[in-house]
């Protein structure tokens, strides 16, 4: 697992990879190809679009979504460090265009719809800020970002210098999350999925009938 395009490379084929639950909008799955393609696009959004480099933050703003858990994955595989409370972070994600004011140092602010259907932000959209729904549409379908080594040491889980003990997983073929998405947690969402497992994101956590249904164990979240 020292390749660091492996959670790239696992992420294919038409099965169930990703089960969102929620509330509002119900139960949906994504295959692993739509989950491998979201990745691919917001990895090379991230670094060569934006020019994130490993140890740079990203700052995540918006309500728990399986949109806002693909990028925090995305962000991490890349060595860039997602963080929920950082005051000075590079570049922040958030469903209000109000981050630009609260956050005049980031030289990036995206605007994220968390909701699954829409296609872009359903708010007004000015400068300083940039639709990500948008951007990433426009993002190429074929990995470009710069993954060398120190990527994957950062987070992969046989690297050497990762930030976090990886949590123990009793099986790498399911495991559920919430938010919000802790370096701890995407850690093992990242070691479940290259270790052939599958995700169910939802905004909370879920009955114990509903993880009992879908086979899920362990839970993590904050």
């Amino acid at each position: 697992m020292s390749n660091p395009k492996t959670l790239f490379s696992a992420c294919t084929g038409q099965s169930p990879l990703l089960t969102w639950y929620d509330a509002n909008e119900g139960r949906m799955e994504l295959s692993g190809r739509v989950v491998g393609n979201w990745l691919i696009k917001l990895a090379n959004l991230l670094t060569v679009e934006m020019g994130m480099l490993p140890g740079e933050v990203l700052r995540i703003d918006t309500p728990p979504h399986w949109k806002s858990c693909l990028l925090a994955l995305a962000a991490s595989s890349c060595g860039v460090l997602v963080d929920a409370t950082a005051q000075e972070p590079d570049v922040v994600v958030s469903d209000t265009a109000q981050a630009a004011d609260d956050f005049p140092a980031a030289r990036e602010v995206l605007l994220l719809e968390a909701a699954s259907l829409p296609l872009k932000y359903r708010g007004e959209v000015t400068w300083p800020c940039r639709d990500l729904l948008v951007e990433v549409r426009g993002m190429s379908d074929e990995l470009e970002a710069d993954l060398s080594p120190a990527f994957a040491e950062m987070i992969l889980p046989d690297g050497i210098h990762l930030r976090s003990p990886l949590p123990e997983i009793s099986s790498p073929r399911a495991l559920a999350v919430h938010g919000p998405y802790s370096e701890e947690v995407l850690a093992a969402a990242l070691a479940n999925i290259c270790g052939g497992g599958r995700l169910l994101v939802s905004p909370a956590p879920l009955t114990a009938d509903v993880y009992a249904a879908e086979g899920i164990t362990p839970l993590l979240g904050g």
